[in-house]
């Protein structure tokens, strides 16, 4: 019963951090503001980093790996050593004793080996660019029985400078404790081969805090409230749309999203259109709001006459995107 509350407790923060991100996105979207394309739960190409994917509007795909961890992950050592298993009660006497065993990985373990992998010269991948995001509601969960995920996040922000080096990192671990704890963990359980190894993969990567439900909930109105009303209900159904409508088949973009709250949508809620030149097909690319929130474009036999309607309360904004030669 115990696990099974865990499960189900660990689900409903995911989604309500998927929400949170939903939510984002759709304001973004309503003040023409770049932000993510999409995101679908449950996709990619990597195993244990397929909790949350987006696509950024630089066409990077970001994955985040949601774990609901209020206790310490393990209090095993750092550099992982073998376990002799018990025997068996029904094994005879003369039995020769067990093998010793590599003890087992936590699900944390599971999710960095395989960003190991991932970035192992041998991996063939797609070619796309990701990145990487470790989302955990406390920051002294201990990762192994020397260290805890907030020495583990400063690792990580210290790899994302661009000042650092392989080099660099094995020289801060020769001084700093947790560094060179680090990597015993991270070449003993997580299949890291050397620095070089663990700087392409780790540069990627950030741990992000993010506080439980109640907290995230709030963070997620917060943002919602500048355009609906009331944004509680609002929040509730991006919440209800991925528990019960979203599936691994698909994505889902900010414009189909807004969609499913437009009830709530304030009156002066401001409009937008844009056409957008693409330099390399020279074809116009169409998107907003102003004729509403489903997977159409922007018909202009619908935008002239919403845009010459001084009986609109909202702000309208008309954007055209190209470049001119000087």
């Amino acid at each position: 019963m115990q696990k099974k509350l865990r499960l189900q407790k660990a689900d409903r923060y995911a989604f309500l951090v998927c929400a949170h991100m939903m939510s984002k996105m759709v304001v973004a979207y309503i003040e023409g503001r770049q932000a993510a394309k999409w995101l679908g739960c449950e996709q990619g190409a990597i195993s244990d980093w397929d909790d949350i994917v987006q696509e950024l509007s630089d066409g990077t795909l970001h994955h985040t790996q949601v774990k609901r961890q209020v206790t310490d992950f393990s209090n095993d050592k750092a550099k992982r050593d073998c376990k002799i298993p018990r025997k068996k009660k029904d094994d005879p006497a003369t039995a020769a004793a067990p093998l010793p065993v590599l003890r087992d990985r936590s699900a944390f373990d599971e999710s960095i080996a395989a960003l190991a992998q991932w970035f192992l010269p041998t991996t063939v991948t797609d070619g796309k660019v990701r990145t990487f995001t470790a989302l955990v509601p406390d920051r002294q969960v201990k990762i192994k029985h020397e260290f805890e995920m907030r020495s583990f996040e400063e690792f990580c922000a210290l790899c994302n400078l661009s000042a650092t080096t392989p080099a660099g990192l094995k020289a801060h671990a020769q001084m700093n404790l947790a560094a060179a704890h680090i990597f015993d963990w991270l070449t003993t359980w997580c299949g890291f081969i050397d620095w070089e190894h663990i700087y392409k993969a780790l540069r990627n990567l950030r741990v992000d805090v993010k506080s439980l439900e109640p907290a995230i909930e709030q963070a997620a109105e917060s943002i919602l409230e500048r355009y609906f009303f009331p944004a509680s209900e609002a929040f509730k159904v991006l919440v209800h749309e991925l528990e019960y409508g979203s599936t691994d088949a698909g994505a889902s973009t900010p414009r189909q999203m807004l969609n499913l709250i437009s009830k709530f949508l304030r009156p002066e809620v401001p409009i937008w259109t844009q056409y957008a030149l693409d330099e390399m097909s020279f074809s116009w690319g169409v998107s907003g709001c102003a004729t509403g929130y489903l997977n159409g474009i922007e018909d202009p036999a619908q935008t002239v006459p919403i845009y010459w309607n001084d009986g609109i309360q909202s702000a309208k904004r008309l954007k055209i995107c190209l470049k001119f030669d000087h």
